[in-house]
């Protein structure tokens, strides 16, 4: 988890900033252009994800921050299927501020996702607003394993 490691789509335009605190030191900042007529309309998104197996418990943790002051800063996390039905194994809401915070949405996987058959998306046209992004990461984990050990600064239960 050494630096961003994001495609973009929709009216987004990015650029590196310096994060001190985030591995890597930078984050992208992910400029949305305009608020979709969805949520979804833009998105970051990773390379496709190891298998997860349906009652797991997953968590997915990522950098992020407001890049600016300008009213609510949110997107919505999910980790789920790369192709239509489009499910999720989890998925938050999440408000964000301006310090750089390693966020953490978990749940129990509602689905079964093969090896390469899931992703992180991270949507952001739930507003016009500006998003610092850093370093992710996804575990997944049996609840005899006990509590998971990533220093989440937020931590939030799927929905």
């Amino acid at each position: 988890m050494e630096k961003p490691n994001w495609d973009f789509y929709g009216g987004v335009k990015l650029k590196k900033v310096p994060a001190e605190g985030v591995p890597g030191g930078t984050m992208i900042e992910a400029d949305v252009l305009k608020k979709g007529s969805n949520f979804w309309d833009a998105a970051a998104v990773s390379q496709p994800i190891k298998a997860i197996g349906k009652g797991k418990i997953v968590t997915l943790g990522f950098f992020a921050r407001a890049a600016s002051d300008d009213g609510p800063v949110w997107l919505n996390a999910n980790v789920g299927r790369i192709e239509a039905p489009y499910d999720t194994a989890i998925i938050a809401r999440v408000k964000l501020d301006q310090e750089a915070r390693f966020y953490c949405v978990e749940g129990v996987s509602k689905i079964d996702l093969a090896n390469k058959a899931g992703k992180v998306t991270l949507h952001l046209a739930g507003e016009k607003q500006k998003i610092d992004l850093g370093p992710f990461l996804v575990t997944v984990r049996d609840e005899q394993d006990g509590p998971g050990q990533l220093p989440c600064a937020v931590r939030l239960g799927s929905w």
